[in-house]
């Protein structure tokens, strides 16, 4: 009876010191992701496992909204799926045109030190007359950020560090730029 007790508990604290994988990324996102996923907006592959865009039902000054959020899903389907974080979702309507989130995942090793820094800046399109959004980087010039449009609502993405994001209409007019706040 007493080696049940200890065999029971043996297996509760391998799987708190191995965490949760599951067997597919789509299984992690569900069951992994500690917000009320409204939908999967984008799905980027990175070096080891993916960022996943998405909306959250949350609450804003005790009112019911629609947020964006970034996951870090690691792994793979041989070795199985698990959200490392950082696990927190933005709302911003501050400004008209567009609103940004920059974010930055980091996967560290056994020792603490960082193995993996994957940064990234979204957000969603507001303003109609914007057609793409651009995002100032290290080389000091401006890149096109990734369109998403799902239910009829405009997203960017984009990996990397970026300084400053601008929306740009077809004819290549500027109608707002942000500074990337971190």
């Amino acid at each position: 009876m007493r080696t049940g007790k200890y065999g029971v508990w043996l297996i509760c604290l391998f799987f708190l010191l191995t965490g949760c994988k599951y067997d597919t990324v789509e299984e992690a996102i569900k069951k992994d992701i500690p917000f009320n996923i409204i939908e999967v907006i984008h799905i980027e592959r990175v070096q080891s496992g993916v960022i996943v865009l998405y909306t959250t039902k949350q609450k804003n000054h005790f009112q019911p909204i629609e947020a964006l959020a970034v996951a870090f899903i690691n792994g793979s389907d041989k070795t199985g799926w698990e959200n490392l974080g950082n696990n927190h979702w933005g709302y911003n309507n501050e400004h008209q045109d567009f609103s940004i989130y920059p974010n930055t995942f980091y996967k560290f090793d056994k020792k603490g030190n960082i193995k993996q820094e994957i940064p990234v800046v979204y957000g969603v399109i507001k303003n109609p007359a914007i057609k793409s959004v651009q995002v100032l980087g290290k080389e000091r010039k401006y890149e096109d950020a990734q369109m998403i449009e799902k239910n009829k609502i405009r997203y960017f993405f984009r990996l990397d560090t970026y300084e400053k994001s601008r929306g740009v209409t077809e004819e290549g007019k500027i109608v707002s730029q942000i500074s990337n706040l971190r």
